[in-house]
């Protein structure tokens, strides 16, 4: 038996892990951005050129083979809040695991994310998904790729950022990053630290459904020579519901070996994408 995912999500009394990687995956709505090469005068006066930018940007990426981390996550709406520990595991390039605790004790959901496949299940209504990027990229109604959620996990800009696809300026002590062309009904802003070259705030806009999602970096951790975040705040509104989650990311640990668990159990019911 199947039904969709808008039909589960009604009701679960424990839908706060769940809204966490629904609103990950949703951040993927923020994409391509777009294209220039002139010379950005910054508010103390000195020039950087949009391709130095751009290229420091992509360096500070975190470079590392395997990353492990507890978050803990707030998760408010109008009606209720709810704290719920996340471990994340992620191989880079290939894997994606989590498996949310609430009260920091008890497994109410896992996910396996790969370039190929995404997968999840949450104990408490016994339901699993089983897809893959494709499926997601209809239901959000735009496209999203493994890479950007692992960007937006590391605290780097969605989407690949070259000279040609974006026009680079400096905007109320920020630079700021933004699409030459619009993709259909998206809006689209990303802010850059100019100290560090690192997102300080990544937003996107749905025109036509009025859907609002805003990602902000407000504090990084230095682990060896890069920047991981630290504290981030995700604020999501569909009309006229609003919902907030803090993250903050919990002793990171890198490259030490580590196993990725995760099987469906039998007897879940199969959700679909619609």
């Amino acid at each position: 038996m199947r039904s969709s995912i808008q039909n589960k999500i009604k009701g679960n009394p424990f839908i706060g892990p769940i809204r966490v990687l629904y609103a990950v995956l949703i951040a993927g709505l923020l994409l391509t951005s777009c294209k220039s090469t002139k010379r950005i005068i910054s508010a103390d006066g000195t020039s950087t050129s949009a391709v130095e930018i751009i290229r420091q940007h992509n360096t500070a990426a975190p470079s590392f083979k395997t990353l492990q981390s507890r978050l803990r996550i707030n998760y408010s709406d109008a009606k209720k809040s709810q704290s719920v520990t996340i471990s994340l595991r992620m191989e880079k390039d290939k894997t994606i695991w989590m498996s949310a605790k609430f009260a920091g004790l008890i497994t109410v959901a896992k996910a396996m994310i790969t370039p190929d496949k995404v997968q999840y299940y949450e104990k408490i209504g016994g339901t699993y998904f089983d897809g893959d990027f494709d499926i997601i990229s209809k239901f959000l109604g735009t496209p999203l790729t493994f890479n950007q959620l692992q960007n937006v996990l590391l605290g780097q800009v969605m989407d690949e950022v070259t000279p040609k696809k974006v026009e680079v300026t400096f905007k109320d002590n920020f630079i700021q990053l933004t699409p030459k062309k619009e993709l259909g009904n998206l809006r689209k802003l990303f802010l850059l630290q100019p100290s560090t070259l690192k997102t300080a705030f990544q937003q996107i806009d749905k025109v036509d459904s009025g859907e609002h999602l805003e990602v902000s970096y407000t504090e990084y951790q230095r682990i060896g020579d890069k920047l991981y975040p630290q504290n981030v705040e995700i604020l999501a509104r569909q009309k006229d519901e609003t919902s907030q989650i803090k993250v903050e990311f919990r002793g990171i640990e890198l490259n030490d070996p580590m196993s990725f668990p995760f099987s469906i159990p039998s007897g879940y019911e199969e959700i679909t994408v619609e």
